[in-house]
């Protein structure tokens, strides 16, 4: 599947997922990890978050530090 034909066919699931049953959100997910060969885990976090909501970002905090401490590079 191209990237455009599985994004629509994540829409269309999404909206038959969040509007069904339990039974039928079961037969969703089986259909969609059967398809795609995303886990069930996985296909569950896409149909309520979104794939918009997903980022890549390093875990933790962000790094502070005060500028005026570092050496320059070619100090070291």
């Amino acid at each position: 599947m191209g990237k455009m034909t599985m994004s629509l066919f994540t829409k269309v699931l999404k909206s038959r997922y969040l509007q069904g049953d339990r039974k039928t959100k079961s037969r969703i997910l089986d259909e969609f990890c059967l398809t795609s060969g995303y886990n069930r885990k996985a296909a569950i976090r896409l149909f309520t978050r979104g794939l918009a909501e997903i980022k890549n970002k390093p875990p933790g905090r962000k790094k502070i530090y005060d500028p005026n401490l570092l050496l320059p590079p070619w100090v070291a």
